[in-house]
């Protein structure tokens, strides 16, 4: 397993968790996510600044995010060649190491968080407003079947808590 955080320190567990190495590669800025997909030993993380790295026990690799430079909060891994990211006014998907931006959704200043099934079906939340206000009436979108269109589903929470910060989908 990974772990990582602030100052972009990553730390790599072999047995369980028992023991953490720091790894001798930094991220660069503060690390907000990490994702695998499942079975494999290749994932990515994401951070601060316009960070998106794909992510292996022998080092970092930076993918070109085409001079996006805001914070990127999430990653959803669909397999080894296919992730998305999302975080403050984006959402792209990451093909082969190559980020496009060619996501259309309804209008939001901050999506916190991503979980992908598959290339043409997953979930993003955070706030409409301005990324982090407290009085947001949050959002929930969920992505279409053409692969690049976004729609607004209806938030459970509204009002003075309505900012989602995470979601799971269980299959």
């Amino acid at each position: 397993g990974w772990c990582g955080g602030v100052e972009g320190q990553l730390y790599q567990t072999t047995n369980g968790g028992a023991d953490w190495v720091r790894r001798a590669f930094g991220f660069g800025g503060t690390l907000m996510d990490i994702d695998f997909p499942v079975g494999s030993d290749t994932g990515f993380c994401t951070g601060f600044t316009g960070k998106v790295k794909i992510l292996t026990s022998s080092g970092l690799t930076s993918v070109n995010l085409q001079g996006y430079v805001s914070n990127i909060y999430s990653v959803s891994c669909i397999d080894n060649k296919h992730a998305f990211v999302a975080g403050e006014e984006i959402i792209g998907p990451v093909t082969n190491g190559i980020f496009m931006i060619d996501q259309t959704y309804p209008g939001t200043n901050g999506i916190y968080a991503i979980d992908m099934v598959d290339t043409l079906l997953g979930w993003c939340v955070g706030s409409p407003t301005a990324a982090g206000s407290f009085d947001s009436s949050g959002c929930m979108i969920i992505k279409t079947t053409d692969g690049h269109i976004w729609e607004d589903q209806v938030n459970p929470v509204r009002g003075k808590y309505g900012t989602l910060m995470a979601v799971k989908a269980l299959n």
